[in-house]
């Protein structure tokens, strides 16, 4: 609205919401579609200038990457270059937020985990924001790519005067590490945003949609006024242009949303429902209208040497003033690879010292060895006005002579500077850096022949607590083996992985018995029968069907095992080469003797971690490349993994 019109024929950024539109899958949304709902999220703001919502920025502009089809399928890009391609087409034309609202089911640190540190690392300035999932409540529940290192993955709390309460369903960590996910938790619950019309309406409506994937866009949108505050100068007093515009980086913009996050009545600070806390700018950046008494000290792209220290000493003012003192380290790691064991590689700590006492991060009575974000938090009756922090960034174990990281201290602070440093003592590394994937050393000429295990349930499993009110119990096998509704008992086999690994028999979940749930009601396609017909033939979209959530029901893989590939009969060889060699219907992947140890690798470390189908379109597009550095005929290949089969 009041915008003149163009008459030079030229296109005119500055003019533009959409600044790019890439059609990866397609170049629509579906009504009422998930993608148009996140975005407005982050940006929406509607053309009257009302104030009704609006987006977390609502003056950021937007670049769209479509995975999606017209009914709502995912269908991500299969090989890394394809993967970087995502991020960068945005990247190098401006964007440095990215928010992925969508995910998978393994707490693990998959291919894709490492891909998003990958790029991260790669582009200093990138920042990504990935839902935790809705899978709660249980321990291990959050899902990849939410457990990369260089991103900030999301819970959901409820919203208004309930936002310090998690949501039951939203996601929970540790990661399969170790390390602290979700990383923060925003509002999630009744978020009203942009409705996607079908091409014949000019409607702006709203709808309303709850989820990790809506805290997600959220969290992304605070980050955007994160960038904003900095590139336009308010660090300097809290006011706009008070000091030089600065750009910066990722590390940077995620040091400053964990270290102003906020605890929730739910759980423990640094635990695995919250994280670091809920998202709060209130808190993260000072603003002369709102907190005057709060300062801010940071440092960004700081290099620390391999076994020394730099140590920023820092003045306090008038310690009433503020609620506490709080000081974040976040550095950009390199990636590790998928299927770690400790995946973090280049090693800072974080230490705070006021009076001879030194305070560790996240929670901790000693250096943290799992997180490449570290914060410490003093209350206020632990300061002194005019009192002197010492705040300290060592580089414990690094792989080079330095490393780059951010650092960001807010509180009631009267100056601060770089302190004197006695001459660095270099200290032998305490842990060597672990991000090798567990890679076989060598693949047997014969797949060794394992015996299938028999079939029976644990006589002393007990589920988690199940039921509701005073009717909360731990179930033995023998409950769920004796209720009467297949339908009942085949929803909690689906949803709790515990129940399926503790009752096999019950669950059908041994070998042999690769059978479908015959009550199994896809709301979209049907039953599993009608999804192998709908999708048979067409790898990348069972795929994702595969990876589809019910709330009703859990995930499909486990209820369509079968049309899945996600179970193996009783007489298959389980061989180095893993169940995406497909027993069922036999390989569809490798016949090139040379890549075959190559192959058998990849799904050695996929198959851990992703159903079948996932695996074996990864380790075509792998077979593939591989053929082609081995041939010796001219010409180029033709892959098809993105057709129907022929």
């Amino acid at each position: 609205a009041g915008v003149a019109k163009n008459t030079e024929g030229s296109w005119q950024k500055w003019k533009r919401k959409v600044l790019q539109y890439y059609t990866s899958v397609d170049g629509e949304d579906y009504l009422g579609g998930h993608g148009t709902h996140v975005c407005g999220t982050i940006l929406g703001n509607q053309e009257e200038g009302s104030d009704i919502n609006k987006g977390v920025a609502p003056q950021a502009k937007l670049a769209f990457y479509d995975i999606g089809n017209e009914v709502g399928n995912l269908f991500l890009p299969w090989t890394k270059e394809e993967w970087t391609d995502m991020f960068d087409v945005a990247h190098k034309h401006g964007a440095s937020i990215h928010s992925a609202s969508w995910g998978g089911a393994s707490d693990a640190y998959t291919i894709e985990a490492e891909w998003f540190d990958d790029f991260s690392y790669a582009n200093p300035k990138f920042l990504a924001f990935v839902a935790a999932g809705n899978s709660g409540p249980n321990g291990g529940s959050i899902g990849t790519p939410a457990t990369a290192k260089n991103i900030v993955s999301v819970g959901a709390v409820n919203r208004g005067s309930n936002a310090d309460s998690l949501v039951s369903w939203s996601s929970r960590g540790p990661t399969s590490d170790n390390r602290i996910g979700p990383m923060v938790v925003a509002p999630g619950v009744t978020t009203e945003s942009a409705k996607a019309q079908n091409q014949k309406s000019n409607n702006c409506e709203t709808i309303s949609y709850s989820g990790t994937s809506m805290a997600t866009p959220a969290t992304a949108g605070a980050a955007a006024l994160v960038r904003q505050y900095f590139e336009e100068g308010f660090y300097g007093d809290g006011t706009k242009n008070s000091a030089l515009p600065h750009e910066p980086t990722g590390a940077l913009v995620k040091a400053v949303l964990l270290n102003g996050a906020q605890k929730i009545a739910s759980g423990s600070m640094y635990g695995n429902s919250q994280g670091y806390g809920r998202v709060s700018l209130y808190h993260s950046l000072p603003i002369v209208e709102a907190q005057g008494n709060m300062g801010l000290f940071f440092v960004d792209a700081e290099q620390v040497e391999d076994g020394k220290t730099r140590t920023y000493e820092i003045t306090l003012g008038s310690v009433a003033q503020c609620p506490d003192f709080r000081a974040t380290l976040v550095w950009t790691d390199e990636p590790a690879g998928a299927g770690c064991k400790k995946c973090l590689v280049n090693d800072l700590d974080l230490t705070v010292t006021t009076g001879g006492r030194v305070a560790y991060p996240n929670g901790r009575q000693r250096a943290d060895r799992r997180n490449n974000a570290e914060r410490v938090v003093l209350p206020r009756d632990a300061l002194v006005d005019g009192q002197t922090v010492r705040v300290g960034v060592r580089a414990t174990n690094i792989n080079r002579e330095s490393f780059a990281y951010a650092l960001v201290v807010v509180g009631c602070i009267d100056a601060a500077g770089t302190g004197p440093t006695a001459s660095p003592v270099v200290v032998p590394p305490t842990d060597v850096p672990t991000g090798a994937a567990p890679v076989p050393t060598g693949v047997p000429t014969a797949a060794p022949v394992r015996p299938v295990p028999k079939c029976k349930d644990d006589k002393k499993f007990k589920s988690p607590p199940l039921g509701k009110g005073s009717n909360i119990k731990k179930r033995k096998c023998s409950y769920f083996a004796k209720l009467k509704d297949a339908k009942v008992r085949g929803q909690y086999c689906s949803e709790y992985k515990e129940i399926r690994q503790g009752c096999p028999k019950t669950c059908e979940a041994c070998p042999g018995q690769c059978k479908n749930n015959e009550n199994f009601v896809h709301d979209k396609y049907g039953s599993c029968n009608k999804i192998e017909q709908l999708f048979g033939n067409i790898a990348v979209a069972m795929a994702s069907v595969c990876g589809n959530y019910l709330e009703d029901w859990g995930y499909v893989h486990t209820n369509c095992p079968v049309v899945c590939k996600s179970c193996r009969p009783a007489d298959a060889e389980i061989s180095n080469c893993c169940v995406a060699d497909h027993y069922i219907s036999g390989r569809k992947g490798c016949d090139n003797w040379k890549c075959k140890n190559l192959i058998c690798t990849i799904d050695d470390i996929c198959c851990k971690y992703q159903w079948d189908y996932v695996c074996v379109i990864h380790a075509e597009v792998e077979c593939n490349k591989c053929k082609v550095k081995t041939s010796t005929q001219k010409g180029s290949l033709v892959r098809t993994i993105l057709e129907p089969d022929k």
